[in-house]
């Protein structure tokens, strides 16, 4: 949705529309503020997080699905290179 006015196409009626445009919102901020403490804990690079960032409060769960992917990628990224310098070859993927 580009705007309030497609919204109110779509939904044929103000008022439900002002109800679904408040409720994006509201999973678009709670979301992007979830993203950004969970990057924080994981020490990830603000230039990495902020393109999900974007796509979260423009396209909602795509920006999310996005970032979820790429945590998990550097999550395993980290496990191998951690196993490898441990010596701990039991959780290396071969």
């Amino acid at each position: 949705m580009e705007s309030l006015d497609s919204l109110v196409i779509l939904l044929n009626s103000p008022h439900s529309a002002l109800i679904a445009w408040l409720h994006f919102l509201a999973f678009d901020l709670f979301v992007g503020a979830w993203i950004v403490r969970d990057s924080t804990g994981l020490s990830l690079h603000p230039a990495l997080v902020a393109p999900c960032l974007i796509l979260t409060f423009a396209f909602g769960p795509i920006g999310l699905l996005i970032y979820l992917v790429l945590r998990l990628a550097l999550r395993k990224k980290w496990t191998l290179r951690e196993s490898a310098i441990s010596g701990d070859t039991d959780n290396l993927v071969t």
